[in-house]
């Protein structure tokens, strides 16, 4: 695995054996485990490539990007398959507020669909405000300091040049404050985003006030209705999900009126059952899903990590990526 630092700092090692090269100002720790790579600020990370070529560049990569005078940090998740030869999708997974990058790839774990998909997992970092990590959506979530959004598709540009992404299949997921944040790229970044699957999360009333979406924009909302952080229903922070989703239907021209199916209660145990909602395609041909979990808290179906409230009868991650893999950039993708 690499790592790609941008500033001095000390160097993390595994157990193994250590290769250290330096080259051209760069230092390199090669080990069985976990490569990674320190240079000055103003380095090309192109530059310490070649030293790498010969070493693992897949698996968990642990990277940091200067954008607007912040040393952004993230984790990429890139498959055992990928060599370079085929577009890759990205998948873009915000984490929660207070939580970090780490926690999200393991709670929110991608990394079974991305080696069995190929696409590349991009877990970005935000910026601590008062001891906590979150994303800047506005309201009691913002952060002044922190141009999200920019640094997304700053992020996105970095990834996109290093590895070969289709950039016609960039993709935005994310839990709680995280789901909050997709919305806010699809307001801003539509251009760019082909589809959006916030988890536990809304829009604030700020961020709906200033969304000005692209172009239609493909959504799979996943919300426990027992949810006491971000209710379903609405709080000073947040709209309504039924709100959000209404002004979405609205941008798309989906139909309003949706097609309901009730999911099979796999667990009984977990005390939760699922309902699907599904809103027909506009004239691009996209469609909005809502799963709404009766019985479900703020949580990540289908985690590892149980939380009370979590529902067994899906897998959160599955779902998204079996929507993601409906559409690209342009709308729904041919399947014939």
């Amino acid at each position: 695995m690499i790592c790609s630092m941008f500033r001095p700092r000390k160097v993390r090692c595994g157990n193994s054996v250590l290769l250290l090269a330096i080259l051209t100002g760069i230092a390199a720790v090669l080990t069985s485990g976990d490569l990674w790579v320190t240079s000055a600020a103003a380095a090309d990370p192109a530059l310490f490539l070649p030293l790498v070529m010969a070493g693992p560049k897949t698996g968990v990569i642990y990277g940091e990007l200067l954008h607007n005078e912040l040393l952004r940090e993230y984790i990429l998740y890139v498959p055992s398959s990928y060599d370079g030869r085929s577009a890759a999708p990205l998948i873009v997974n915000y984490h929660a507020y207070a939580r970090d990058a780490q926690t999200q790839m393991a709670y929110a774990d991608f990394r079974a669909i991305a080696e069995r998909s190929g696409a590349i997992i991009a877990h970005p970092q935000g910026v601590e405000l008062d001891g906590a990590r979150l994303w800047n959506v506005g309201g009691l979530y913002a952060n002044p300091q922190a141009d999200d959004v920019g640094f997304t598709a700053a992020l996105i540009d970095e990834i996109a040049r290093i590895y070969n992404v289709d950039t016609n299949r960039i993709y935005s997921t994310g839990f709680s404050n995280g789901g909050y944040m997709s919305y806010l790229v699809a307001c801003q970044l539509g251009d760019r985003i082909a589809a959006v699957a916030p988890v536990s999360g809304s829009m604030t009333p700020e961020m709906a006030a200033a969304c000005n979406p692209a172009r239609p924009l493909a959504i799979l909302h996943i919300h426990g209705l027992d949810d006491g952080i971000v209710p379903f229903g609405g709080d000073v922070v947040s709209l309504p999900v039924e709100d959000v989703l209404e002004y979405w239907i609205a941008v798309n021209g989906n139909d309003p009126t949706p097609v309901v199916e009730q999911y099979p209660d796999l667990d009984p145990s977990d005390g939760s059952t699922v309902e699907g909602l599904l809103y027909g395609a506009g004239p691009t041909g996209v469609t909005i899903e809502l799963l709404k979990i009766s019985g479900g808290g703020h949580t990540w179906p289908g985690a590892a990590v149980w939380l009370p409230g979590t529902n067994y009868d899906i897998d959160a991650s599955e779902q998204i990526w079996n929507f993601f893999a409906k559409y690209d950039i342009n709308g729904p993708v041919d399947s014939g």
